[in-house]
């Protein structure tokens, strides 16, 4: 695991592609897997010229999502320019990955629809006395401790909650950046002894969690 900063300044962006440029052939790295748009520039910058595979994931095209045109075209180009340097770009649905293909985005030979979600066919069964935590109310939420995901919201109305329902308890089924400032919160507000942050743990144990939940809740920013 190597730290790389988060947020970036136009000064330091290629400074830190040439930083993983740097862990990239020191570390003989196999393949690259660039999970945001962010990373997907940093990523085929630092690998240029390198021979290594670069997979790319880009969480839908964030062009659409710009308000004006001049962003719109901007961020069209900036994509384009991943997915052409990209040996793959996988999409998270069929949708994107037409709409990428014809709007000339990524070739058709390097697109790739991965569809990451729960079946609920047979599989995913509520029944909340068979999770982990069958004693009283139970509200969850699943999802990575960081900034876009809102943690920190979650735990604010699950005080609101635990003034309503005294037998309430919280679970948070992930792992990230913000677990210890979402512990200090929920010491501060009093619930940390209810609260129950499972970390990392197999896919397959998910629909478990969520099988001991009376109410799910996604308190995301940005989905």
């Amino acid at each position: 695991r190597h730290g790389m900063p988060i947020r970036y300044s136009p000064l330091s962006l290629f400074s830190t592609a040439v930083q993983l440029r740097r862990i990239v052939r020191r570390e003989r790295v196999d393949i690259l897997h660039l999970h945001t748009a962010r990373a997907g520039f940093l990523g085929v910058i630092a690998a240029l010229g390198t021979g290594v595979p670069i997979v790319y994931t880009g969480h839908g095209l964030r062009y659409e999502e710009k308000e004006t045109r001049l962003g719109r075209v901007l961020f069209r180009f900036y994509e384009t320019l991943i997915c052409s340097l990209a040996d793959r770009s996988t999409m998270l649905t069929r949708r994107d990955m037409r709409f990428a293909i014809r709007c000339g985005v990524v070739s058709a030979e390097r697109a790739v629809a991965v569809r990451t979600r729960l079946s609920c066919n047979g599989h995913l069964h509520i029944t909340p006395a068979d999770g982990p935590s069958p004693a009283g109310f139970v509200m969850g939420a699943v999802g990575r401790l960081e900034e876009k995901k809102d943690p920190l919201t979650f735990l604010r109305a699950a005080k609101i909650v635990s003034n309503e329902l005294p037998n309430a308890s919280f679970v948070w089924v992930g792992d990230g950046e913000l677990r210890s400032q979402m512990e200090a919160l929920a010491r501060e507000l009093g619930i940390f002894d209810r609260l129950t942050v499972t970390g990392l743990i197999p896919h397959k144990e998910v629909d478990r969690w969520l099988n001991g939940m009376d109410v799910f809740v996604s308190p995301s920013r940005k989905e």
